[in-house]
């Protein structure tokens, strides 16, 4: 049985509260099982013009949020085996998630350290936080898991700086 929201700190002092659905049972548990094994505790955020997609356009007024354990030696399972079907999340606020190739992400942080984690593990899970309305539906592998309950705000502050 899965909680009914996580909180992930995206910034020293600042933390994002997710509502999550139970619409997606399979990306949620996944989800949880890798906040609960601290594959989250660090995370990277990423605005729409620092994209690792091959789709930039669908990341028009989103913002990504990428974990990275503490302990380097932490593997990312478990990852998402299928991508359930999921409606919606076109609205401010909402949250989906997706399973990108490590090696997309290793040239958007800090280096040596990253590329030497992707070859240890090559696929990372990615939270996609809409914060502009969206009037396309999920791009392809993508799966809806909630809705920002508290800390919008700052992900808005994030993009901001960046």
């Amino acid at each position: 049985d899965s909680p009914a929201e996580v909180s992930l700190q995206v910034s020293d002092d600042k933390t994002v509260l997710i509502a999550l659905s139970d619409d997606t049972p399979h990306a949620i548990s996944t989800l949880v099982q890798q906040v609960s094994g601290h594959l989250w505790d660090q995370i990277k955020v990423l605005s729409q013009d620092q994209d690792v997609s091959d789709n930039t356009e669908a990341f028009m007024g989103r913002l990504q949020l990428i974990g990275r354990p503490s302990d380097p030696s932490t593997t990312t399972s478990p990852l998402l085996e299928f991508v359930e079907r999921s409606h919606g999340c076109r609205e401010v606020g909402s949250v989906s998630l997706r399973q990108q190739e490590a090696a997309h992400l290793d040239g958007v942080g800090s280096g040596d350290a990253e590329a030497m984690d992707a070859a240890e593990n090559p696929f990372r899970l990615v939270l996609i936080v809409n914060l502009d309305p969206q009037v396309s539906s999920l791009p392809k592998g993508e799966v809806c898991i909630g809705s920002v309950l508290k800390g919008l705000d700052t992900l808005v502050q994030l993009r901001n700086k960046r």
